[in-house]
């Protein structure tokens, strides 16, 4: 259910981060920023790419030191791609569960199979196996579509945890007043389609950086790196959830469907001495 997707996206966010790395290590090494910039090979869709394509428009337009800069962004950007890799492996198990039990109701009619019965000639025999058939097969739907929204919801993270208050740190390193950071954020941010509202913890950290004397540059990152955190945190929690969730389906929909579709027909090529034609 969406695996090879999120696979796809795993792929991508892992080359957003290598790509800025190598990009921050061609500037340290003294390449100027605008000529090492055509080796940075970033797909030009993506919500991983137009986050690194918005912080390195906040580092021009802030004047920022752009090797430290392109680290911080590598940083973050290797982190959200981490993210995404713990979602997909936290949702290994929920998603494996919901296709295994989707399988359940087939063990009947195998094993009626094996033991030389024909369970599809009971099934369409008269009106019980009919019933069983359609009521059976419409409990299986709805736990299929249950399942997937369960997993769907499960699956979504926030994928710009941290995003505005990184960008804020890069600008503010860059000499720029707080205000003056945030205009040229949500430009930035405007520029790549991931408008967004002000994250309030901004004011309480430039608050903080008042009251206690110290810059305010690195308690954005502080804040960022710890909002990413709980991102990865709320991921996980999310996904335990969606596993103990997935019972739900299972017992409203899925065993009754195995009663109707899996014992059902066995009983009834029992019953009627029903049994496989041998050649």
């Amino acid at each position: 259910m969406g695996n090879s997707r999120s696979k796809s996206s795993d792929r991508d966010a892992d080359a957003t981060a290598r790509a800025v790395e190598r990009l921050a290590a061609l500037v340290r090494g003294g390449i100027p920023f605008e000529r090492a910039r055509g080796y940075l090979d970033i797909a030009p869709t993506g919500d991983d790419a137009a986050q690194v394509r918005a912080s390195l428009r906040v580092a021009e337009r802030a004047g920022s030191g752009m090797a430290s800069a392109l680290d911080a962004i590598a940083a973050a950007a290797r982190e959200r791609a981490g993210l995404q890799r713990t979602l997909r492996t936290a949702m290994a198990g929920p998603k494996a569960t919901a296709r295994l039990v989707m399988l359940l109701p087939l063990l009947g009619p195998l094993l009626a199979f094996a033991m030389g019965l024909d369970p599809l000639r009971a099934l369409t025999a008269g009106p019980i196996g009919i019933i069983a058939v359609v009521i059976g097969a419409g409990l299986m739907v709805c736990a299929w579509c249950w399942s997937r929204a369960i997993l769907r919801t499960a699956s979504k993270t926030d994928a710009r945890a941290g995003l505005q208050l990184e960008l804020l740190a890069i600008a503010v390193r860059g000499g720029l007043a707080l205000n003056s950071a945030r205009e040229v954020v949500s430009a930035a941010l405007s520029e790549q389609g991931l408008e967004g509202s002000d994250d309030p913890a901004a004011t309480e950290i430039a608050e903080l950086s008042r009251r206690a004397g110290v810059p305010v540059g690195g308690l954005l990152e502080a804040e960022a790196r710890a909002q990413r955190h709980s991102a990865v945190q709320e991921a996980e929690a999310r996904a335990a959830r969606a596993g103990v969730t997935l019972t739900v389906p299972l017992g409203v929909c899925v065993l009754p469907a195995f009663v109707l579709l899996g014992v059902v027909p066995f009983v009834l090529a029992t019953v009627h001495g029903l049994t496989v034609p041998i050649p």
